[in-house]
């Protein structure tokens, strides 16, 4: 036996330093599955870019390639931030950079009011030099991490306080049997007992909370006259507030609540042609969505041709790069109606072939959705593949005029540096995210290896 105890902790000590150096090694794993699919796209929209954009381009007296490369670069840029935001820890997203966020979306938002630059009718876009910067993409990311932060704080807390409150109950129960059968009690988590009115508490004012906090910047989207933004930002909040609340009947009325108000709203402007609160050009688009052909050579221009553009690439399309609609003939054919420049150029068959892209992208969402490792990163991956959902069923169903047009891109496909730097700021969280699934996986397969070798230490 005094031979046997010196070999067993020199096992030991072997056995820990292997896996600190595997738990070392697995620090750098990411979701490939993700980072492919989200090249894919990429790749896919820069010859999107090209095929869009040369035309143009020549017109204006620039290089052919001149959208192209910027977008290219933007990519550059953005594929390295994806990888500096994957390898922080997604839990410093706490009161420091919550305030961080709040502050500096503030003072974008101030500064497009401001000094903003106008294009297309819309004050959107902020001139910070070198390039344009649109901080009402950049808004959607940092609400998630705002929100996620926020909803984590509160609801957080509540639920481990449940848990435990669960458990204690558990344990007392076994603790009576232990009594009567002189056995030694078992502790319970004093947590469990102090929990309260605190968490009944916060449940009730966490939509007061949340929403004086969250106030400022979507006051700030509608200001600015971005109602897409100001849609997608408010289902994300709403989606988010859903899946966390224990109280589904408010969310059902709230429901209930916006669609009689959107018929009402489409229902008076279809026969007075205005509605209070509403501008008149938001106004004009919903008529022209509800009926493009009053106006085929005006404001239904861009609906109809982009129907036409749909229909004319018929199963198979023209070929890549061969599209007709995009010289001249289809506005923003760039960016909002990309789509159907996919449609056009590769049919039917092409676009169901992008879309289905996009639900594996979605699939690899709610896989980290599924197993994250704890409350805070479930719901960042819920916020962002709430973004992402929202935003491609909306652009899809601006180009199939479905619903009105909201100037929606078309994630990773779309030219535009700020809405690629959302995105792949996102994707670079999902990636955080994804690589402590992995660490929290590996940490149970070691110490079961661990624990089995403190049993059998000769292997028997």
């Amino acid at each position: 036996m005094s031979e046997r105890q010196p070999r067993k902790a020199k096992e030991n000590i072997f056995i820990r330093f292997r896996n600190r150096i595997r738990r070392f090694l697995t620090q750098g794993y990411y979701d490939y599955s993700l980072i492919f699919l989200v090249l894919c796209l990429c790749l896919f929209g820069i010859m999107m870019v090209y095929s869009t954009t040369s035309y143009s381009d020549i017109q204006l007296g620039r290089s052919e390639w001149y959208s192209t490369l910027k977008q290219f670069r933007y990519l550059i840029i953005c594929i390295v931030g994806m990888i500096l935001l994957s390898m922080v820890n997604y839990h410093l997203y706490g009161k420091i950079i919550f305030i961080g966020i709040y502050v500096i979306l503030l003072g974008l938002f101030i500064a497009l009011m401001v000094k903003g630059t106008t294009a297309n009718a819309s004050q959107r876009w902020l001139n910070l030099g070198p390039f344009y910067i649109q901080p009402s993409e950049l808004a959607k990311p940092g609400i998630i991490v705002m929100l996620a932060s926020f909803l984590n704080s509160k609801y957080g807390v509540m639920m481990r306080k449940q848990r435990n409150q669960k458990r204690a109950i558990h344990v007392k129960e076994e603790n009576k049997k232990r009594e009567r059968a002189g056995m030694p009690k078992l502790r319970v988590k004093e947590e469990a007992m102090e929990y309260g009115m605190l968490g009944r508490l916060s449940r009730n004012n966490l939509f007061f909370i949340g929403g004086f906090l969250l106030m400022s910047p979507f006051l700030l989207l509608i200001v600015s006259e971005n109602l897409s933004t100001a849609i997608i930002v408010f289902l994300i909040i709403f989606g988010m507030f859903f899946i966390v609340s224990d109280k589904k009947k408010i969310f059902a009325f709230l429901v209930l609540a916006m669609v009689l108000l959107i018929l009402i709203v489409i229902l008076r402007i279809r026969e007075t042609g205005s509605f209070p609160l509403i501008k008149d050009y938001q106004a004009t688009r919903i008529k022209m969505w509800l009926n493009p052909e009053s106006d085929p050579a005006g404001k239904g221009y861009q609906i109809l041709q982009g129907l036409y553009t749909i229909g004319s690439g018929g199963l198979f399309g023209r070929g890549l790069g061969s599209s007709v609609q995009k010289l001249g003939l289809l506005p923003e054919a760039q960016n909002d109606m990309v789509f159907c420049i996919i449609c056009e150029e590769l049919g039917l068959f092409g676009a169901t072939l992008v879309l289905f892209v996009f639900v594996l992208l979605l699939w690899r969402i709610l896989f980290i959705i599924r197993n994250a490792p704890d409350f805070h990163g479930f719901l960042l991956a819920v916020g962002i593949f709430l973004h992402f959902s929202f935003q491609i069923l909306m652009n899809i169903a601006v180009t199939t005029n479905m619903m009105p047009n909201t100037g929606v891109i078309l994630p990773f496909i779309s030219n535009g540096g700020s809405a690629l730097m959302a995105s792949m700021a996102e994707i670079g969280i999902l990636l955080n995210i994804s690589r402590k699934i992995r660490v929290k996986q590996l940490d149970r397969e070691l110490r079961a290896v661990e624990e089995a070798g403190e049993e059998n230490p000769e292997g028997q």
